[in-house]
């Protein structure tokens, strides 16, 4: 025990004072490297959020320019010049615009897109395509119709001969050439052919369908399968070539529910406003249900004659008889 050495008081403050700089040192460095990771963190998602942006081209939003009406050449170098990328999605023939014309766009013009979106658009041929005309003597009607409507071609004009074959394609023309089986006759996609129809007297007349909110490709379809011919298309004046697609039918001449000659031609009126349509559609709704109800009256009417009639029959019948047995 004698051999301990034993620390005054002034010796153990001095070890004291030597080991709280230790610590202070100590402490320092955690919060040095504490510092030193917040800030790379910091750094880092920094980093992250310039690299993101860089990729994802975040929140740059550009708005897509009017490339309808334009020329493909001209469109092209626009969509470039816009940072945007065009690609053609389809190509129809519209007589109306030069050949190369951009018909339609999507997204359209206006819409908000990122720096590289791709550009679908519809390009005017130069040319319309050329197809065969189908040879459809001795089809139904409606089988007539359904396998032009396949091949991209209408009926220009609907004519009718009386016929035992009722309903039934008696022969075809286009451009005046009658159509033979096995002619191979080419002609551009969307032009008309004209069939004659066999018809017999107890088919003269056939009711007018209702074509309310049809778009018009529909609105032809109907009125050729019911017989009928397509007349004058009259049009709202917003509608043009690049919405005429879209535009529905809120007008017709004949009425629907009417009876009218086979042949007859129907006039169309067309609108872009759903307003049109839905109102027309109310309107037609009450007059189909009116008519329904004039028909029943009719027909209630008609049996009550009839009865009426069978009764004063057998009445003079009776008088006939009777006076004779006498």
């Amino acid at each position: 025990m004698d051999n301990i050495e034993k620390k005054t008081p002034v010796q153990r403050q001095r070890t004291q004072g030597r080991k709280a700089p230790q610590r202070r040192s100590v402490a320092n460095i955690l919060i040095r490297n504490l510092i030193l990771a917040v800030s790379l963190l910091v750094i880092a998602l920094f980093v992250v959020q310039i690299m993101l942006s860089v990729f994802t081209r975040h929140n740059k939003y550009k708005q897509v320019p009017e490339f309808t009406g334009m020329h493909l050449t001209e469109a092209l170098q626009a969509a470039e010049d816009y940072g945007l990328r065009m690609e053609i999605n389809d190509s129809l023939y519209v007589p109306a615009f030069d050949g190369g014309t951009v018909l339609e766009q999507k997204p359209v013009a206006g819409t908000e897109v990122k720096s590289g979106r791709r550009i679908f658009v519809t390009v005017n041929s130069y040319h319309q395509k050329m197809v065969t005309v189908p040879y459809v003597t001795g089809y139904s009607l409606r089988q007539a119709k359904n396998n032009l409507e396949s091949v991209g071609l209408e009926i220009a004009e609907l004519r009718f001969e009386e016929d035992i074959a009722a309903n039934y394609v008696l022969g075809e023309r286009v451009n005046g050439q009658e159509v033979r089986e096995g002619s191979d006759m080419q002609v551009e996609l969307g032009s008309g052919v004209v069939l004659t129809i066999g018809m017999n007297e107890t088919n003269t007349t056939a009711m007018m369908p209702d074509l309310t909110g049809l778009v018009l490709r529909e609105a032809k379809s109907r009125i050729w399968e019911n017989g009928f011919n397509v007349g004058n298309i009259n049009m709202d004046a917003d509608i043009d070539m690049n919405n005429q697609n879209t535009a529905r039918v809120y007008g017709q001449t004949p009425q629907p529910g009417e009876f009218v000659n086979m042949g007859q031609r129907i006039t169309l009126r067309l609108t872009l406003d759903d307003a049109k349509v839905a109102q027309t559609a109310a309107a037609v709704r009450e007059l189909m249900e009116q008519q329904a109800e004039e028909r029943r009256k009719a027909e209630e009417e008609a049996a009550m004659m009839e009865g009426a009639q069978g009764q004063i029959g057998s009445i003079i019948e009776s008088i006939v008889g009777g006076e004779a047995a006498n």
